[in-house]
């Protein structure tokens, strides 16, 4: 019994079922419904696709062989030789899963329908949680020694931090509340050059103006002239993802201007 829950546990770790699906979920979610806004990153997403079964599962499952042979010749002990094929195993793994981690951090979908809107969320939400776990789950294994409680305990406190950050997602959400756009266009060289810099962006990502900065949130950085991400995060229609990929361009921007026009 003792044998086989080990086998179990690592057949766990070295389990990428749940990541594919979230995977493959997100990639029907860009196909379906935006891949006329984004179509170089679906392009992309599908890449990765064709590469997980020869280059994840697939290894995954010949892996599961091996492990499980080895435990059975070493009468369901984890020797020294076993420890180190799960240390090149997860090693090999965290390597793997590199590029599905790449494509989410380089995916800043918006969308403007509801339903589409639902529905890329619970994708890209599903896709952070799988990939948080297995790539600290391997991290772990890739220089841990591994046992069933060594095991359990990192995948403990790797629920108990999701759980933790979770509450404290919820209360900054909470506390940061947007700030009031006045009426108007107050600045409006600042909103040219804005502009300007948006078009651009769409030049080089092949974006809908939209996707970069809708109109609501350029006219509200025109007006209220943020000079720290703190401020530029309080706008409408812009969050941590949209301050994270272009905040020190806008700001570069908003600074000068103040600076010129004191």
């Amino acid at each position: 019994m003792h044998k086989r829950y080990l086998v179990h546990l690592i057949a766990e770790l070295f389990d990428f079922t749940n990541l594919v699906i979230a995977y493959s979920n997100m990639t029907r979610v860009i196909d379906e419904h935006l891949y006329n806004a984004y179509p170089r990153l679906l392009k992309e997403y599908k890449v990765i696709l064709q590469t997980i079964n020869p280059n994840i599962t697939g290894v995954a499952t010949r892996f599961h062989m091996q492990y499980e042979k080895m435990m059975e010749e070493s009468n369901g002990n984890i020797n020294e030789v076993l420890q180190e094929r799960i240390h090149k195993g997860a090693a090999y793994f965290l390597n793997a899963i590199q590029p599905i981690k790449e494509i989410y951090l380089k995916s800043d979908i918006t969308t403007n329908n509801k339903q589409t809107k639902k529905q890329l969320d619970n994708a890209k939400d599903a896709l952070y949680e799988s990939l948080r776990l297995k790539i600290n789950l391997l991290k772990f294994a890739s220089t841990e020694t591994f046992s069933s409680e060594t095991y359990l305990q990192a995948k403990a406190n790797i629920l108990l931090d999701k759980e933790t950050n979770t509450k404290k997602t919820k209360r900054t959400s909470q506390a940061a509340e947007k700030a009031k756009v006045p009426d108007g266009n107050l600045h409006p060289t600042l909103l040219n050059e804005l502009s300007a810099w948006r078009t651009e962006k769409m030049r080089e990502e092949g974006l809908p103006a939209y996707c970069i900065l809708n109109q609501k949130a350029i006219t509200g950085v025109a007006n209220l002239v943020p000079t720290e991400t703190h401020e530029l995060i309080q706008i409408p229609g812009i969050g941590k993802a949209k301050a994270d990929k272009y905040g020190v361009e806008i700001l570069s921007i908003t600074r000068r201007y103040k600076r010129e026009n004191p």
